[in-house]
């Protein structure tokens, strides 16, 4: 039988356990603590909207990270990689 999560956390809380949830995707993004931490960050794609994605966990205290775009399409850079290769530019 499957127990809830508050079942659970009733069961382990009287103990000296470690015991988390394991989230969902959408849980983690729903919680408040990852609001807090400012875990889901919108960044900029090339048609001018926006993507919702995890940002890094490591915070500064005196430099924010700034989120300039969302990685580039696979292959985007294929041909500037094989003109280098074919120049003799690697290495």
């Amino acid at each position: 039988k499957t127990k809830t999560l508050a079942e659970w956390q009733a069961i382990f809380d009287p103990l000296d356990v470690c015991v988390e949830p394991v989230q969902t995707i959408t849980e983690m993004a729903a919680h408040p603590h990852t609001a807090v931490r400012q875990m889901i960050v919108p960044v900029p794609k090339p048609d001018g909207t926006t993507q919702l994605q995890v940002a890094n966990p490591i915070k500064f205290s005196r430099s924010e990270l700034v989120y300039k775009h969302i990685g580039v399409e696979l292959g985007a850079d294929n041909t500037a990689v094989w003109q280098e290769i074919e120049q003799g530019n690697i290495g």
